[in-house]
């Protein structure tokens, strides 16, 4: 059986965070060549697959490490970002209700200004009307009174100069009569 001793081709990881820019860059081996009973070169000297398994076994466990430690980073970083996304949404909404909340009130209060300004018009056109009506009726009460007292002084005229004229028409027989006897 013969054997071929391949490199290992190395995979590069590159992970960039939400703004793009890039947090670490790990290289991990793609295959794993521990089991395989290759000789590996490296430098000078020859080292068996057992020596070869433990080196990259130790290499994995610092890559894992490091690959750990940077999703690790990674996922505080998302979450840093999160974090001020969610901080800007909630400060946008809640200015957004607050300015709802005043407008609402403003309109509210220029409904009520309508309201009220409708309800002092109706109440002034009705004083008018009730004050019209008021002049009307003391207009025709105060005619009636005035003729009524005019009828009532050209009665008292009539009588007065009635009896004015029976006491001189009195007076005046009296006074031929009176005139008769003297002579």
């Amino acid at each position: 059986m013969k054997s071929t001793a391949t490199k290992p081709r190395n995979i590069t990881l590159a992970r960039t965070d939400i703004r793009g820019e890039d947090t670490c860059v790990i290289q991990k081996p793609q295959e794993d060549i521990g089991d395989s009973p290759l000789i590996v070169a490296c430098g000078d000297q020859l080292l068996s697959a057992r020596q070869t398994t433990a080196k990259h076994s130790h290499t994995r466990r610092v890559l894992i490490a490091q690959l750990q430690e940077a999703t690790h980073l990674e996922a505080k970083q998302n979450l840093q970002l999160i974090n001020r996304v969610f901080s800007s949404w909630h400060s946008l909404t809640a200015q957004s209700r607050i300015r709802l909340a005043n407008a609402q009130t403003v309109d509210q209060w220029r409904f009520i200004c309508r309201v009220f300004s409708a309800w002092k018009s109706l109440t002034f056109k009705r004083k008018e009307v009730r004050q019209r009506e008021e002049l009307a009726e003391r207009m025709v009460k105060e005619k009636q009174a005035d003729t009524m007292a005019l009828e009532h002084y050209s009665h008292q005229l009539l009588r007065n100069c009635f009896v004015s004229w029976k006491i001189w028409s009195r007076n005046t027989g009296e006074l031929k009569r009176h005139a008769e006897k003297i002579r």
